[in-house]
């Protein structure tokens, strides 16, 4: 296995939607306790990256293993699917990855002990392989959507704002929740370009069982509820024109997502990543601006 070829497995391109909740939520904290220690903030942010990374290759190991994943995929290409790797190789990697995890979860607990931070750790755990395998995988029944939400969402945003400040507080609630859409959006950019081969394969993601016409609607829905959610942030009024940058990016992909077909959805399924991390910037400006006024 080659250095780009592990890259490639662990799918670079996915990271934001686990790095910006978490750098929101950094934000956040510092705003409400400016003497926390540094190296706490980095800690969420590597449990972040490993249990992403491990969940991206259990995904590629897991759905090659179902059928859900063949050489001719409309999307990126998998390193199992085209015999690049060995399904030893990435078995390997998946262990490596899961490990890290764990180690970087028990560090970071080691260092500020919590309860609900183990239980979260160990929910975290249990996702990267239910979201793919078991008795009832997440994702081939309709229930992707609402697992990238909770844990991409609320947990990523509320669980690291909560290690780091020990409660919670009602800006963390809804900015987890915004988090959470805008991650959504990325898996509903995917189910859509995969909706064909998700079917062959009886994976039943939403647009499997509500057929692919909705999703468009539902990105667009979670597009306009994410500014409805920050309403109370917009003060000054700087605060609104800043957000209208993350709305106005979202509205023109979700415009899109109707028009585009095939090989080009990799496209805007990478914008639409990129879309999570310019809605964590504008968050984090708007956090900067409240402790200004």
């Amino acid at each position: 296995m080659t250095f780009k070829q592990l890259i490639y497995l662990c799918r670079p391109h996915t990271l934001p939607a686990s790095l910006s909740p978490i750098l929101v939520a950094i934000a956040l904290a510092y705003s409400n306790e400016p003497s926390l220690s540094w190296h706490y903030a980095l800690l969420p942010l590597f449990v972040g990256i490993m249990g992403q990374i491990a969940c991206n290759v259990a995904n590629d190991y897991f759905d090659f293993k179902q059928g859900a994943d063949k050489e001719d995929r409309v999307g990126f290409a998998r390193p199992l699917a085209t015999g690049a790797l060995s399904v030893r190789q990435v078995k390997k990697v998946l262990y490596i990855t899961v490990a890290l995890t764990a180690i970087v979860g028990i560090i970071a607990l080691c260092l500020n002990f919590s309860w609900w931070i183990l239980g979260l750790g160990i929910a975290i755990m249990i996702a990267i392989f239910a979201y793919s395998t078991g008795p009832f995988p997440l994702a081939y029944h309709g229930l992707g959507d609402v697992a990238v939400f909770l844990f991409y969402g609320l947990a990523a945003t509320m669980g690291s704002y909560y290690y780091l400040c020990g409660s919670l507080s009602w800006d963390a609630i809804i900015l987890a929740t915004c988090m959470g859409l805008a991650s959504v959006n990325i898996l509903i950019v995917n189910n859509y370009r995969d909706v064909e081969e998700d079917r062959r394969a009886n994976k039943r993601t939403i647009a499997v069982i509500y057929g692919k016409e909705l999703l468009p609607l539902l990105y667009r829905t979670n597009t306009v509820l994410i500014p409805i959610l920050c309403l109370a942030f917009y003060r000054p009024i700087w605060n609104f024109l800043i957000m209208m940058i993350f709305f106005l990016y979202e509205i023109r992909l979700s415009s899109q997502l109707r028009e585009t077909k095939g090989k080009d959805l990799d496209n805007l399924l990478k914008r639409t990543s990129q879309g999570v991390l310019l809605l964590a910037i504008v968050l984090i400006a708007i956090i900067l601006i409240h402790l200004r006024y």
